[in-house]
């Protein structure tokens, strides 16, 4: 017998991967425009990088759900361009921590930028509270999951 799922749920996990398929979409423009070499998976790693300043590759492993040699690769092309550099940890001086440089954290600014105008073209016509509630709703939706890591 099947399972009923309740009213709903089967709109919100149909719009969440569209939603996903069109971020998947414009992560890959947003990556090439940081730097045309750059792949969507790394445009993450930078994103996650800038927003805490620094991070083990351990710790963006774990966060991602990403192999650890997968994850090599995309930080020795991420060093390679140019757009990170590799650290001595000072808490624990066996480890490294990886930093955006100058460059890295102004292209990818530049990029987050251009997404922001993506977005707001997307929602110019939603009124303004709306644009508020959907911004909270995703949010809210967003919190949830960072529990469970």
């Amino acid at each position: 017998m099947a399972e009923r799922i309740p009213e709903g749920y089967s709109q919100v996990e149909h719009e969440l991967a569209i939603l996903l398929r069109r971020a998947h979409a414009n992560s890959r423009d947003l990556s090439r425009e940081v730097h045309p070499e750059l792949q969507a998976s790394a445009y993450a790693l930078l994103a996650r990088l800038h927003d805490l300043g620094s991070a083990r590759a351990a710790d963006l492993s774990d966060y991602f759900g990403i192999d650890k040699g997968a994850l090599s690769r995309q930080i020795r092309l991420l060093e390679d361009l140019e757009l990170i550099i590799r650290q001595v940890d000072v808490a624990d001086r066996r480890s490294h921590r990886l930093t955006l440089t100058a460059g890295g954290r102004a292209r990818l600014i530049q990029a987050r930028r251009a997404r922001q105008r993506l977005i707001c073209q997307e929602l110019s016509r939603w009124p303004s509270g709306d644009v508020e509630a959907f911004g909270d709703l995703l949010a809210r939706f967003n919190s949830s999951e960072r529990d469970q890591r």
